[in-house]
């Protein structure tokens, strides 16, 4: 059916929709009213979700891009023995059940991109690692109600330098910041997971 007919046909359905509701005006009988609201919705809700993962495939690729100052590796991914998963488990409090975890790796510097929650809502978080330190740390998408502060390049530049102690903690205090306490404990939490992979890539 050419695209013609396809509206044709179109208009023909509303109009015998129309003329089945003989009390209502064609442009207010309910049926078709409701259907379009519906339609509206689902294409708003749709453009929405794909807009999120646009911004955040564009704000992972200029992170890399910046990260490697160049061409950008091709994505490995790491798989995880049960072992891994508990020791992983055990960094984030809760049973980690992912069983691999992509990474770009190119000599002795990593980048991995998490997803942590904080409350409600996931964070996704890029780290660079290089020769077992912290490099860098960006939020890339952040979908709290609360908490944004943790974005600022003051509060994540305090990760720079940091690598993880016997008991897989940080080496260094990171200060926090009031009211967003949860997100600033999610963040922590990517940054020692990172840490954790790293070790274990090049073991």
């Amino acid at each position: 059916m050419s695209h013609s007919d396809s509206n044709s046909s179109t208009e023909d359905g509303v109009r015998a929709r129309s003329e089945s509701c003989p009390v209502y005006p064609r442009q207010q009988c309910p049926g078709v009213r409701r259907f379009s609201l519906v339609l509206g919705s689902l294409f708003l809700a749709w453009n929405v979700v794909h807009a999120g993962g646009n911004d955040e495939s564009r704000a992972r690729a200029a992170f890399l891009e910046e990260v490697f100052d160049g061409p950008v590796p091709a994505q490995q991914r790491l798989w995880l023995t049960a072992a891994m998963r508990n020791e992983m488990s055990a960094i984030v409090g809760r049973p980690f059940k992912l069983l691999r975890v992509p990474h770009w790796q190119l000599g002795d510097r990593c980048v991995f991109v998490l997803d942590e929650v904080a409350k409600d809502r996931p964070i996704t978080t890029g780290v660079s690692v290089k020769g077992g330190r912290i490099e860098r740390v960006e939020i890339l998408a952040y979908r709290e109600s609360r908490g944004g502060e943790v974005q600022s390049e003051a509060f994540v530049s305090q990760f720079a330098g940091a690598a993880l102690d016997r008991r897989r903690r940080l080496d260094q205090e990171i200060d926090g910041i009031t009211g967003a306490t949860l997100s600033v404990r999610a963040l922590t939490r990517q940054v020692r997971l990172s840490l954790y992979l790293y070790g274990r890539i090049k073991q």
